[in-house]
């Protein structure tokens, strides 16, 4: 299957986990554990462990979104290359401290998995090939959804219907990119922490949506932004609701 225009990389940001199982898949803690549907198609998830550079073969089978976990204390680079070797997407771990999930654009079909680390650097890398889930495989999203995190992750699926108002509590300057299960966004909206300081107090409305679909939530984070704007003590903290709108 060929996909288009998919969620793009972002970089890695500090790893904590987060809390909430909005609509019943997904619930992370700083390992990574999955909650899937109590019906339906299951995730194929492969994890490689390591230490220092290496290569590795992995196969993407399902139609849906595929994401990744790297788990590592030092800046390693991760290039994921597929059998053509057309263009490597760099996947680069560029601070000392990973990030809890991403999505990342791949079609079914086999690639290598590049880590380029000095000889001492240990690191996990986990791969999530999502398949597609109907709408009675999610159910429906019951309001608010809340969902928080300590890094760049991915939450849902959530199985949507209409207009709905996000709401955004966060230190950092972040976007939600709703996207439909295939990974084409469906809508980004921004939270711009430079010219709306009360966004680190309290939750803030950001922009309506309309989605009518099963559709998963990426927090990708600016990460030189992210790195300007903390201490070296500090964690990223965000906290999202989504309500249905006032009758």
């Amino acid at each position: 299957m060929n996909r288009r225009h998919y969620i793009a990389l972002s970089g890695s940001v500090a790893l904590t986990g987060c809390t909430g199982d909005p609509s019943g898949i997904i619930s992370n803690d700083s390992e990574g554990t999955d909650l899937v549907p109590d019906s339906g198609p299951e995730p194929t998830e492969t994890t490689f462990e390591g230490t220092g550079s290496g290569l590795h073969e992995i196969t993407v089978e399902n139609d849906g979104m595929t994401f990744f976990r790297i788990d590592t204390e030092e800046p390693i680079t991760v290039s994921l290359v597929n059998s053509d070797n057309d263009s490597p997407l760099d996947l680069g771990v560029d601070f000392p401290r990973a990030f809890t999930r991403t999505a990342v654009d791949t079609t079914s079909e086999e690639y290598a998995l590049e880590i380029e680390a000095e000889d001492s650097i240990d690191w996990s890398i986990t791969v999530e090939d999502q398949p597609i889930y109907s709408e009675d495989d999610v159910g429906e999203a019951t309001f608010p959804i809340e969902f928080s995190g300590s890094s760049e992750n991915v939450f849902g699926p959530f199985n949507l219907d209409g207009f709905h108002q996000p709401r955004l509590r966060t230190n950092v300057e972040m976007n939600l990119v709703f996207a439909n299960q295939e990974g084409e966004t469906i809508q980004t909206i921004s939270a711009d922490y430079l010219q709306n300081e009360d966004i680190k107090g309290s939750f803030v409305n950001l922009d309506t949506i309309n989605i009518s679909e099963v559709c998963w939530v990426w927090c990708p984070l600016n990460s030189l932004f992210t790195a300007g704007i903390l201490e070296d003590s500090q964690e990223v903290s965000y906290e999202v609701e989504i309500t249905e709108p006032d009758n």
